[in-house]
């Protein structure tokens, strides 16, 4: 690890003291190397960032001679991170014109004694220089080994770049000669390819081009073969000032995609796709032609009954598991039946003899990446309702957060929530509801639109409710006068007022549409409940509901309406008066 002076000032065998703090932060930069010198200029002999240690051999106690007015300014110029000043050997003190110096270019002074030698500061710096440097070597070789494992990936030149993106803390890409994006560590980039168009001209072979753009430190490789055929550009960023890219890996992963883009694997690609290509037509229900390749692919073919397994993670744990399927590179897979396995939308489905599914999915168990959905017991001809089931109970474990899930286990195999993303219920529910996120209604005045009541901001029905503005007036006088038939008319005291399940909760006269539409579902379209919700009378209840029913373009009498309505309140963000018994 890198020296800085608060470090040599820790020291106690050095008693070194210090006399001029320097500006904030100083003491904690690295030192680079120490230099001794008794010049009265020793910049030439400097580079930045060393402690430069001296006796003051040529410097006066009172006043700096000409030569030395503008030393310690010199030294601020060049980078120097501190000065070691040895006294009682010409000096009995560090003379004060010099500790002005410094104080006023902000340059760190330290004072050493006598007793301290100079060389076991130089040991000092040159330990930590050396344990910085292992410490790097380390670090890049651990880099390298990590690049090299991702390029014996089935696809080692997306394996490369996705691992080139980690080891950076940013992202990558691969462009074609073109200029077009190949592979991507991200599905969007921060910076775009025509941004970096001025970048994708070299003069030689592999050329580097370093630049800053959107807070990112970039750099962009040309990757080519020897014989300098253009095979692409490798394009690597991280946010950063200029230099915070790790620029010896990308040249390392430049050279690595080289190798790949022209090798044989373009062929583990093709046996990839093509297993890919049968499995689903297993899948599907057409197994008969697939039986003759089976040897060469998968080692043969699992023995009835069968499984299926929908095995779900990040594309490097997916790799992972395909490898640990290998009939030829396996030892697990050589030991027990054969399994047919392909990648299918960036998931691997595999197809085992129920006899070995247990072993198999404690094998994929231990990868604690993944996550497996497994089906009943099937045949080849019944290898649909596998995936069918597959798919279902991997569903579930998605929802649940559990490993493993086999289908029909459980007491929650059945539940719509437990086999449907929440994030997809949440924008299945927004979209229901999107006709209607923005019409709100005036309780104080009924279903009726006007100046100062009525529907406001609408949905899609709007316009075709507006005709209804008279007969609302109409309706309200009579709703008013209806008070005294029990039902509860909005010209009572608590007309303007809003209640739920424990009595009033809000005194606003407006209310969402949405709100309206959880207080039906939840009454269960009983319609005399429904307006006690919400504080209104039933015919304005009834009324409410028709102009919602346009806005939506459904029949709100229809069941299946109800139970999609009931679900999309249950998990939509829209709306004030949510019940605390709904999924958020």
């Amino acid at each position: 690890m890198a020296v800085t002076l608060n470090d040599l000032l820790a020291e106690s065998s050095l008693d070194l003291s210090l006399v001029v703090e320097g500006e904030p932060g100083a003491l904690d930069d690295p030192i680079v190397w120490v230099h001794a010198s008794e010049s009265v200029d020793p910049t030439p002999y400097l580079e930045g960032g060393e402690l430069l240690l001296l006796t003051g051999l040529q410097m006066p106690d009172d006043e700096p001679t000409e030569e030395l007015r503008l030393y310690a300014s010199r030294l601020a110029g060049i980078g120097i991170r501190g000065i070691g000043f040895g006294i009682e050997v010409n000096h009995p003190a560090i003379p004060q014109w010099l500790v002005d110096q410094c104080e006023h270019a902000g340059v760190p002074l330290l004072s050493v004694p006598l007793e301290t030698p100079f060389i076991a500061i130089s040991k000092r710096v040159s330990r930590g220089v050396a344990d910085s440097k292992n410490q790097e070597f380390a670090r890049m070789y651990r880099a390298q080994q990590q690049l090299i494992r991702s390029a014996r990936q089935v696809d080692p030149v997306r394996g490369i770049v996705t691992k080139t993106a980690q080891l950076v803390g940013g992202w990558a890409a691969l462009l074609n000669p073109a200029g077009k994006v190949r592979e991507s560590s991200h599905h969007f980039l921060p910076v775009g390819v025509e941004e970096l168009s001025d970048a994708l001209t070299f003069s030689k072979l592999g050329e580097t081009h370093f630049f800053q753009a959107k807070g990112y430190d970039i750099a962009v490789l040309h990757v080519a073969t020897p014989a300098h055929v253009t095979l692409g550009y490798l394009v690597a960023g991280c946010r950063g000032v200029k230099g915070s890219l790790d620029q010896t890996l990308c040249a390392e992963a430049a050279t690595m995609l080289a190798l790949a883009i022209g090798s044989s694997s373009r062929g583990t690609l093709a046996l990839t796709h093509f297993r890919t290509a049968l499995t689903r037509d297993c899948l599907e229900g057409r197994s008969e032609d697939v039986h003759r390749y089976a040897d060469d692919l998968w080692g043969g073919m699992p023995h009835e009954p069968l499984e299926v397994l929908r095995v779900m993670g990040e594309p490097d744990a997916i790799e992972s598991a395909a490898r640990l399927l290998e009939p030829f590179g396996s030892h697990i897979a050589r030991n027990m039946n054969p399994v047919m396995y392909g990648e299918i939308d960036d998931e691997l489905w595999v197809v085992v003899s129920q006899s070995n599914v247990d072993e198999w999915l404690v094998q994929l168990g231990k990868d604690t990446r993944l996550t497996v959905g497994e089906s009943s017991g099937c045949t080849w001809r019944g290898l649909p309702r596998g995936r069918h089931e597959a798919f279902q109970a991997g569903a579930e474990a998605l929802a649940s957060g559990e490993r493993s899930v086999r289908y029909g286990s459980g007491g929650g195999a059945a539940a719509l929530e437990r086999v449907i993303d929440p994030a997809t219920m949440r924008a299945f529910a927004d979209l229901r509801l999107a006709p209607i996120s923005t019409m709100t209604f005036d309780i104080s005045v009924g279903a009726h639109r006007g100046g100062s009541g009525g529907a406001v901001g609408g949905g899609a029905g709007d316009a075709a409710a507006s005709s209804s503005f008279s007969q609302g007036v109409a309706s309200q006088a009579g709703e008013s006068s209806a008070g005294a038939d029990g039902d509860g008319a909005d010209s009572s005291p608590s007309a303007g007022l809003r209640t739920g399940r424990d009595g009033i909760i809000d005194s606003s006269t407006t209310i969402q549409a949405v709100d309206v539409v959880r207080a039906w579902v939840d009454s269960r379209g009983r319609v005399e409940e429904a307006a006690r919700r919400i504080g209104v009378h039933r015919h304005t209840m009834t009324k409410y509901i028709t102009r919602i029913g346009e806005a939506m373009h459904v029949s709100m009498d229809d069941p299946g309406v109800m139970a999609e309505l009931w679900y999309a309140c249950r998990y939509t963000r829209f709306g004030t008066d949510r019940d605390p018994g709904f999924a958020s």
